[in-house]
C-alpha cells in the first residue's frame, strides 16, 4: 500500500518541468510518512531508538548495526569549540582547516581529540544502555570481514569493541557466529495482499539547456612550459592576489578610498595566506595598485565622471540552441557607440621570461574566453560585434594590451 500511495505522489506532482517537478517532490516528501498503525500497541516486537528504550527492559533485544563508526565523518566542521575540563570550565574555539592550505591551527587537532573522545564515551554508553536492557537474550549484529579464520570489524565501531573481548583464555571465539542462517518462523496468515500495478511508461527527459562558463575555454596547454620552469610564486598564493586586486579595483570603481596596507593583509590572511607572507603582498599589491592609477588608460576605464562603465559584470546569452553560457567580465566600459571588455590579470612573467613572450602567451591563453565573452555582450548590448573591444590589463606591467580576431 505505501509503494502504491509513493507512485500515486510521484504522478500527482508531475508538471512537464524536469527542475519545477523535483522542487515539487522535494518540499512533499517532507510532509509524507506513515501514520503509526492502530494495531503497534498489542505487536509483539517494539522498534525504538536506545534513547527511547532508557528505563525500559524486554526478554529479547536486537541491537543491529554495531558496524557503526561514531568517528566517521565527512568535511571538517569550520571550527570547534570545546569546554575546558579544568575549573572553572573556559569554552575553547579552534579555527578549522585552511580551506585553500588545508593545515587546521594546533590547537585544532587537541579540540579535535577532545571531541573524538565525548563522542566515543557517548557511544560506549547508548552501547551500555542498549545491552542492559535484555532481560533474557540478546543478539548483537553487524558487518565484519573475516579474514584467516578472524574476525575484524570497523575500527572505532561498536563492533570491534566487543570482539576484543569475546575471546576466552584460549583465543577461541565465545558465541560468535558468521552469517548464522538463523531459524524458521512460522508465519501467521494474513490476508491476500493486492498486487502491484504495472510500472507507468517511463521516458527519459533530456535536460533543456546545458551551462558553460567561457572560462572553460582557456587553453591550459600554453602553460606547459611555465610549469617546468616554475611559477613565480606558489598556486594558491597567485590566486589570492588576483582575488584581493580585483577587490581593489572594484572599490575604486565604486567611489571607496583606497584601504591601508594594513587592512591589504588582513584580507589576504583571511583568504588563507600566511599573514608573514600577507604583509609582504600587501605591500605589492598597494604599490601595483597605485601605479595602475598613475596610468592614462586605467584612470579613462574609473573616471567617474563618465558613469557608462561597470565592474564585476554580470552576462548570460544563448550560445546556441540547448546550450547557455554565463560568467562575470571584470570591467565593461562604453564609450559612444564603441564597447570595451577589460579582463584585468595579476599574473606575471616567470623567471628568465620576456616581458613581450609573457603578454603574447597571456592573450593566446585567454583569446578563447574574451572571444566568448565577446559574442555574449553583443548578444545581450544587440550591437554588432565590431563595435566591441576586448582585452588584457595587466596590473604588474601597468599595460593594457588589446586582443583582436587576427592578432
Amino acid at each position: 500500500a505505501n509503494c502504491r500511495l509513493f507512485l500515486e505522489v510521484l504522478e500527482s506532482i508531475e508538471t512537464g518541468i524536469p527542475e519545477e517537478t523535483l522542487l515539487r517532490l522535494d518540499s512533499t516528501l517532507e510532509t509524507l510518512y506513515t501514520p503509526e498503525s492502530p494495531d503497534a500497541a498489542s505487536a509483539p516486537v517494539d522498534l525504538m531508538t536506545v534513547h527511547g528504550a532508557k528505563g525500559l527492559e524486554f526478554d529479547v533485544v536486537f541491537l543491529p548495526f554495531l558496524d557503526w563508526r561514531p568517528l566517521a565523518v565527512g568535511q571538517h566542521p569550520p571550527y570547534l569549540l570545546e569546554r575546558s575540563s579544568e575549573p572553572p570550565g573556559l569554552p575553547l574555539i579552534a579555527m578549522g582547516p585552511d580551506r585553500r592550505l588545508g593545515e587546521p591551527d594546533p590547537g585544532y587537532r587537541v579540540l579535535k581529540r577532545l571531541a573524538n573522545g565525548r563522542k566515543v564515551g557517548e557511544a560506549r554508553r547508548l552501547l551500555y544502555v542498549g545491552i542492559t536492557r535484555a532481560r533474557k537474550e540478546l543478539f548483537l549484529s553487524g558487518l565484519a570481514t573475516n579474514a584467516a579464520g578472524s574476525l575484524k570489524a570497523p575500527k572505532d565501531s561498536p563492533l570491534a569493541w566487543i570482539l576484543t573481548h569475546t575471546t576466552n583464555h584460549d583465543g577461541d571465539m565465545i558465541s560468535t557466529f558468521f552469517n548464522p542462517p538463523g531459524s524458521t518462523v512460522a508465519r501467521e496468515k494474513v490476508k491476500q495482499l493486492q498486487p502491484l500495478p504495472d510500472p507507468l511508461p517511463f521516458e527519459a527527459q533530456p535536460l533543456p539547456y546545458l551551462i558553460e562558463s567561457p572560462s572553460e575555454l582557456a587553453d591550459t596547454s600554453l602553460y606547459a612550459q611555465d610549469a617546468a620552469r616554475g611559477e613565480t610564486e606558489p598556486a594558491e598564493h597567485a590566486a589570492i592576489r588576483g582575488t584581493i586586486t580585483h577587490r581593489l579595483i572594484e572599490a575604486l570603481w565604486h567611489g571607496r578610498e583606497f584601504p591601508e596596507t594594513e587592512r591589504i593583509a588582513t584580507a589576504l590572511a583571511a583568504e588563507g595566506m600566511n599573514p608573514d607572507t600577507a604583509t609582504a603582498v600587501a605591500q605589492e599589491i598597494a604599490d601595483e595598485v597605485t601605479a595602475c592609477r598613475k596610468e592614462p588608460f586605467f584612470q579613462w576605464l574609473l573616471d567617474r565622471t563618465r558613469p557608462d562603465g561597470e565592474s564585476e559584470y554580470a552576462i548570460e546569452a544563448v550560445s546556441q540552441p540547448g546550450k547557455i553560457r554565463t560568467g562575470i567580465l571584470d570591467f565593461v566600459k562604453q564609450d559612444g557607440d564603441r564597447w570595451w571588455i577589460v579582463d584585468f590579470k595579476t599574473s606575471r612573467p616567470v623567471a628568465g621570461q620576456a616581458e613581450a613572450e609573457f603578454v603574447r602567451q597571456e592573450a593566446e591563453h585567454y583569446r578563447p574566453q574574451l572571444t566568448a565573452y565577446q559574442a555574449m555582450l553583443a548578444k545581450v548590448k544587440k550591437v554588432d560585434i565590431a563595435q566591441i573591444r576586448m582585452g588584457l590589463y595587466f596590473t604588474s606591467l601597468q599595460q593594457w594590451h588589446e586582443i583582436t580576431q587576427d592578432s
